[in-house]
């Protein structure tokens, strides 16, 4: 006996979802700030963080702020490796393509948490689960502020309080836009660096 519970992505752009009790979805909200702020100073000293990461690492520490150091060190040599591929964010033709790949380096680090990628259209549905169980659901999308190429914005929703269906083998579907109307979303910012 159980039910489900789902997250449909009813908007035009990719969102990693993650759900679990409220206490769990602290947790998730946290390390989404975490690598949010790993990203944007590996990318800011472009990479500085790989060496730190590395001799932590030697010394037995496996976590800092709830982040593997083995992920610091993954996400500052991307981040380092894209600082080093153009000279300047100010450049014609080099903002797209960084803040693309800086929102690739950010995804990667959300997959790694345990999110699940949704794609425009697409849902994906947990469960089998007690009926009625309520969880909160964490949604992740990025993408290039509309109003400056050369700021990534890294935007969070949060799905509270969301249930399972509530008779055997039922789904409760719950919609991202909808969520996003009621209760909007919080949004942290990585700005291009520049040389």
């Amino acid at each position: 006996m159980g039910s489900y519970l789902s997250i449909q992505n009813d908007t035009s752009d990719v969102w990693y979802a993650k759900i679990g009790p409220d206490e769990a979805a602290i947790n998730i909200s946290g390390t989404v700030a975490t690598v949010v702020g790993l990203v944007a100073a590996a990318v800011a000293t472009a990479g500085a963080a790989a060496p730190l990461a590395a001799s932590l690492q030697a010394n037995g520490v496996i976590s800092l702020v709830g982040v593997s150091t083995a992920n610091i060190a993954s996400v500052s040599a991307a981040a380092a490796s894209l600082a080093g591929v153009t000279s300047t964010c100010a450049a014609a033709g080099t903002v797209t393509g960084m803040m693309v790949s800086l929102s690739k380096v950010v995804q990667g680090e959300l997959e790694k948490q345990g999110m699940v990628r949704i794609e425009p259209g697409g849902k994906h549905r947990w469960g089998k689960m007690t009926l009625s169980l309520w969880q909160q659901g964490t949604c992740v999308r990025t993408r290039v502020n509309p109003h400056n190429a050369k700021e990534l914005l890294v935007e969070t929703l949060y799905m509270r309080p969301i249930f399972s269906g509530q008779t055997d083998d039922s789904e409760n579907v719950h919609r991202i836009q909808w969520w996003i109307a009621k209760w909007g979303v919080s949004t942290q910012t990585l700005a291009c660096p520049t040389a």
